[in-house]
C-alpha cells in the first residue's frame, strides 16, 4: 500500500511521480491511499496531532486489504503513522524521499525533536527511496546506511516517444507568441525564486546583444511572476520574455518542440529548498533539445556536463549567458547535446523500468 499526501487530483511532481510508478505495476498489487478526502489528517478543530485520522484510516486499510508492504510517500508526517504502526503490528515499509525532505533537517530552525523522529522513521525501514545521488548522500549524512537506500528517478510526464504537435499546431504558436524567425529559449516550471528564472531574464541583454533575435519562454505560475516581470523591466527586455502561464501537455510537447533550448538555473535556497532532481531536463531530452541547468541539488543527475548540455553556477549571470550564446550560435553542437539526451532518455528514464525497480525491492521485503 502506498500512503501519500501527494496523489492526483493533487498538481506537482511528486503526485505524478507516484502515480505513474503505480500505473506501471501489476494491476491489483498496490493500494493507494491519499488525502484527497482527508483520510490522512484532519481538518480544523481542536484535533491534535492533525495525523491521528491517518493513523487510524491506515491501520483499517492495512487489514482490510492485508497489506504486506507499506511504501511511505512523505517522511513526516505519513512516516511517523507507518512507523508507530510497524512497532506493534511488525510490517515492513519503505520511505520515499524527494529534495526538501532530505535537507530540511539540516536547516536552523528545525527542531531537535523533528530530527530524532526522522532518523527513527528511516533507520527502520526496509528501504529509502529517493530520486537523485545529491539527496541520496544526505540521506547518509542522516545515518541511513548506505545499503538500504536505492535511487528510483523520474521520468518524463511529457515525452516526445508519445506526444507530437502538428505543423498546423506548431505555426499557430508561432503566430500567436510571435516567434516567427526567433531563437527561442524555454524554462518550464512553478514560478518560484528556487528555479532561476530570474538570472535567465538578466543574462538577457547579453545573449540579446549578440542574438538580438532571441525570444525567452516561460511556462508555468507562481508566486514569483510579478517579481519575474518587473526584472524584465527594469532589464530593458519585457518585449524579448513571454509569460506563457499554466499549458496542457500537448502544448507543453510543442514548446519543447519549438524551442532551441531548455534552461533552468534552479539554486539552493537558504531555507534548504532544493532541486531534488530537475524533471523538466528529461523531458525536453526527449525531445532532443540540449539543456542549461544550474550546479545545485540533483541536477547533475539529470543533466551530464558537456554531453546533454550544460551546468553552470547557478548565480553567475556571465556564465549562464555565455553558455546559452554558445548553444544558439552552435546550432551543430546543439543537435548534438540534444541528441545525446534524447539517447540517455530513451534508455534509463522509462517509467516501466523505475517501477519494476520499486517492484524487486519490495518483492524482496517481507
Amino acid at each position: 500500500m502506498l500512503v501519500t499526501l501527494d496523489y492526483p487530483p493533487m498538481v506537482g511532481g511528486v503526485a505524478n511521480y507516484y502515480q505513474n510508478l503505480v500505473s506501471y505495476l501489476p494491476e491489483g498489487d498496490i493500494f493507494v491511499l491519499d488525502n484527497s478526502e482527508n483520510e490522512l489528517l484532519f481538518v480544523g478543530g481542536p484535533w491534535w496531532p492533525k495525523w491521528l485520522k491517518g493513523f487510524v484510516n491506515t491501520w483499517r486499510a492495512i487489514s482490510r486489504y492485508d497489506v504486506k508492504h507499506v511504501v511511505v510517500g512523505q517522511v513526516l508526517p505519513v512516516g511517523t503513522i507507518v512507523w508507530l504502526i510497524s512497532l506493534v503490528r511488525r510490517i515492513p515499509y519503505t520511505v520515499m524521499t524527494h529534495a526538501m525532505d532530505v535537507t530540511i533537517p539540516y536547516a536552523p530552525d528545525v527542531t531537535t525533536r523533528k530530527r530524532w523522529l526522522m532518523g527513527k522513521i528511516l533507520l527502520r525501514a526496509k528501504w529509502v527511496i529517493t530520486v537523485s545521488a545529491y539527496t541520496r548522500q544526505h540521506l547518509i549524512k542522516l545515518g541511513v546506511p548506505e545499503d538500504k537506500i536505492e535511487v528510483i528517478y523520474p521520468c518524463p510526464n511529457v515525452s516526445g516517444d508519445f506526444l507530437w504537435n502538428s505543423e498546423d499546431d506548431v505555426q499557430f504558436m508561432i503566430g500567436k507568441y510571435e516567434l516567427k524567425d526567433k531563437l527561442v529559449i524555454l524554462s518550464v516550471g512553478r514560478l518560484v525564486e528556487r528555479k532561476g528564472f530570474d538570472m535567465v531574464i538578466r543574462a538577457l541583454p547579453q545573449v540579446l546583444a549578440e542574438a538580438p533575435e532571441t525570444v525567452y519562454v516561460v511556462v508555468g505560475e507562481g508566486g514569483d511572476r510579478e517579481r519575474l516581470r518587473l526584472i524584465a523591466e527594469a532589464e530593458g527586455v519585457s518585449n524579448s520574455v513571454r509569460f506563457v502561464g499554466l499549458v496542457s501537455d500537448k502544448e507543453l510537447a510543442g514548446w519543447y518542440q519549438q524551442c532551441d533550448l531548455f534552461v533552468m538555473p534552479s539554486r539552493e535556497l537558504s531555507n534548504r529548498d532544493v532541486e531534488g532532481f530537475g524533471i523538466t531536463f528529461i523531458e525536453a531530452g526527449s525531445f532532443g533539445k540540449p539543456v542549461i541547468g544550474g550546479i545545485s541539488g540533483g541536477i547533475a543527475d539529470a543533466v551530464v556536463d558537456g554531453e546533454t548540455g550544460f551546468l553552470v553556477e547557478s548565480t553567475n549571470v556571465d556564465m549562464l549567458a555565455e553558455a546559452m550564446l554558445q548553444l544558439l550560435k552552435d546550432p551543430v553542437r546543439a543537435h548534438e547535446l540534444g541528441e545525446a539526451g534524447r539517447s540517455r532518455v530513451a534508455s534509463k528514464f522509462k517509467w516501466s523500468v523505475q517501477a519494476k525497480h520499486l517492484a524487486d525491492l519490495i518483492g524482496t521485503s517481507s
